[in-house]
């Protein structure tokens, strides 16, 4: 993985970073509200599936629905943060010699 993962989720991958939702058995554990919960899910969501909406819409959207919640509002800022994606591996293809010294 070569970026920080979203506070309060989860992701898998190697190349591309997948965000698959909030760690919800760590936030239980740590005794987070189930008000502060719904919301969060609620603002990953929107995130990971409203493909419909530009980068900055989807921000918005959030921020509209969301922000009142500080750890919302905590991942909100995170992902406003994150002005590109970040680089893909820089592995050269595997059909691809690599190149002589």
């Amino acid at each position: 993985m070569d970026r920080d993962v979203p506070p309060y989720t989860i992701a898998q991958g190697n190349d591309t970073l997948r965000i698959r939702g909030i760690n919800l058995m760590g936030l239980r554990r740590r005794g987070f509200p189930p008000n502060t919960l719904r919301h969060l899910t609620a603002a990953v969501r929107t995130w990971t599936t409203r493909t419909d909406l530009s980068r900055q819409q989807r921000l918005e959207q959030m921020t509209h629905d969301h922000g009142h919640i500080p750890e919302a509002k905590t991942l909100i800022t995170f992902l406003a943060a994150r002005s590109t994606p970040a680089p893909r591996s820089h592995k050269p293809p595997q059909d691809t010699p690599a190149p002589m010294p």
